[in-house]
């Protein structure tokens, strides 16, 4: 038999431990996919209040050169 075929042969683990394999591997990823949409959360807080921040410090500065704003 050649290696290919080798390779591919079935696995002969028992259905409980393949089972036990899968419910793993989807809490794995069900964890990982928490975590990215928790970090894309705090990302997209952070550029709004960026802009936030930069929107006023522009309409502060606009309202100190009209002179609206006390010296």
């Amino acid at each position: 038999m050649d290696q290919l075929h080798e390779r591919r042969k079935p696995d002969k683990f028992p259905q409980e431990v393949k089972d036990y394999i899968d419910a793993a591997a989807e809490l794995g990823a069900e964890k990982a996919m928490e975590r990215l949409y928790a970090e894309i959360g705090k990302a997209g807080i952070r550029k709004t209040m960026l802009l936030i921040g930069t929107l006023l410090a522009a309409l502060l500065s606009w309202l100190g050169v009209k002179g609206y704003l006390p010296k």
